[in-house]
């Protein structure tokens, strides 16, 4: 499954955001305050309220914000405008194997379903065991769940499903029926099912300490479905135990019938320090002299030191990767809050690469980046497979212009607005260039007695007169030559210049008055 759509309105700093044409990898940057992160919670609260893979999932939606359902008041927290209802929409789309194994499963899925939301009645699906109360509900499910599965078949031949969300300023929740997303949302079968995973932004790795090691795969694939979209520090708290769990089964399956032949998480940790460090080698689980389990690092100079002592960049890099390759998604959707965390630019630059190629192509799944960094930003900016958009915070001019810009290209012109605005916090992709002299001062003076105008451009200094003459000339013929028209303008201090230079030039002069009506 992936999204192809969403849109989001009046959601806590969000007045309007939309975005379409969603490709493998959506990248969204800008500033802080402007609600990107937001969106990613908007994204799980949609998907809790059609299912969960927990019992009241959506409930831990409010809870991790603190938020008492039971008061109507708790949707103040919520809405930029308390007067209006906030709205989420999408549209899904699900793979064709997600299809296939909806279809030749429909009606069980429905039956399971129906058994969860039966009160005091449940059926494992992985036992298939029940109570003597259960076996004479069985037959009134199926029949319910056959019923159920001849309408909704029709369903899966669309191309994509819709869904929306209401939350009215008195608390209330309103959701559009979706009977595929219910099913498919509520359903936690990763192997055959796409799945939402999640990884927060206040991510820490702490040390952690094995004590007994549990050969239960069921526990912990329970263990991951409860921490998919919440409870995420809870998420890299047994890496160790993940990978020793990996290492025992497959030392066990080689004297098996059937040997598992997929890649080990191991492995996988192994081709990421080739990958990310080429200077240390990781050499997997070891068994010391005291009978505790180790997982030595090697180092160059032929030292090594336990996978515990990486730093916290490079444990961004491995643990978080190892996360998401150990819940073994495909046709998920994956959200990452700030993958920049702990992380220098060098390494960054080849995270969004290595992520799509590893988890978004290899297993068909749809990768969400949230970021501040420029790095970025330029590096994902023009990707055929990669949407880039900008989002700008939504104190302007027109409340109901929508703040996601899409980044189609790198071009000339933005790199080099980019480079004399200075950051991306400040950056407004396609808006007018406006370059100043000095080192910032005139910049500060605009800002405070226009803060409007201040708001819609991208002001820059470019040091004397004769540097900002130059590099207005160039970015004026780099615009014409993108067809961008009148796109750069530049202001001056008058000095000693004779008339004001506007027309073709776009150079304008500061005037002051001389408190007699005239100015000079």
């Amino acid at each position: 499954m992936r999204f192809r759509s969403i849109k989001i309105q009046n959601f806590r700093s969000i007045e309007n955001f939309e975005i379409d044409k969603l490709g493998d990898l959506v990248v969204i940057a800008g500033p802080n305050g402007c609600g990107k992160s937001s969106v990613l919670d908007a994204i799980r609260l949609l998907k809790s309220s059609y299912g969960g893979y927990k019992p009241n999932e959506w409930k831990s939606w409010f809870q991790e914000f603190n938020l008492d359902i039971n008061k109507p008041w708790f949707a103040d927290r919520l809405l930029r405008d308390r007067s209006k209802p906030l709205h989420i929409s999408a549209s899904i789309e699900l793979a064709k194997a997600e299809i296939d194994f909806i279809r030749a499963n429909l009606v069980d899925l429905i039956a399971e379903k129906l058994w969860r939301e039966s009160p005091g009645h449940h059926i494992s699906a992985a036992t298939g065991r029940s109570l003597p109360q259960d076996l004479r509900e069985q037959p009134r499910i199926i029949r319910r769940a056959e019923s159920l599965a001849a309408d909704m078949m029709n369903q899966l031949s669309r191309q994509s499903h819709e869904l929306a969300l209401e939350v009215s300023p008195k608390g209330s929740l309103i959701p559009l029926e979706s009977p595929i997303l219910e099913l498919a949302f509520g359903t936690y079968l990763p192997a055959s099912l796409g799945i939402f995973e999640f990884q927060s932004a206040s991510r820490t790795y702490i040390r952690e300490k094995l004590n007994n090691i549990s050969l239960d795969l069921q526990s912990n694939i329970d263990r991951q479905r409860d921490q998919t979209l919440y409870d995420s520090q809870a998420k890299y708290r047994s890496i160790k135990s993940h990978l020793v769990t990996d290492f025992l089964h497959r030392l066990l399956s080689k004297g098996g019938a059937q040997a598992d032949r997929s890649p080990s998480l191991n492995a996988t940790v192994t081709e990421l320090f080739q990958q990310f460090f080429p200077n240390k080698v990781y050499l997997g689980p070891e068994v010391d002299l005291h009978g505790s389990i180790q997982f030595p690092v090697r180092l160059t100079n032929g030292d090594s030191h336990d996978i515990d002592e990486l730093s916290s960049g490079e444990k961004e890099i491995v643990y978080g990767y190892l996360r998401l390759k150990s819940a073994g998604l495909k046709n998920s959707v994956i959200l990452v809050d700030e993958p920049e965390l702990h992380l220098n630019p060098a390494l960054l630059r080849h995270l969004p690469d290595f992520y799509h190629k590893h988890l978004g192509v290899a297993e068909n799944n749809q990768i969400w980046l949230i970021t501040h960094s420029d790095v970025m930003l330029r590096h994902c900016a023009g990707h055929p497979k990669y949407s880039v958009f900008y989002m700008s915070d939504s104190s302007q001019p027109k409340p109901t212009q929508n703040q996601a810009t899409p980044v189609l290209q790198d071009s000339e012109l933005a790199e080099a607005t980019r480079a004399l605005v200075g950051d991306l916090t400040t950056y407004r992709p396609y808006s007018k260039v406006v370059i100043v002299e000095g080192e910032g001062f005139d910049t500060d003076v605009i800002s405070r007695l226009f803060p409007e105008f201040a708001q819609q451009v991208n002001i820059g200094a470019a040091g004397d007169k004769k540097k900002v003459r130059d590099l207005a000339s160039h970015l004026r013929r780099v615009a014409r030559r993108l067809g961008l028209g009148d796109q750069v303008f530049s202001i001056c201090d008058k000095d000693f210049d004779i008339g004001i230079s506007t027309g073709a030039t776009k150079e304008y002069h500061w005037a002051e008055s001389n408190g007699h009506g005239d100015t000079r």
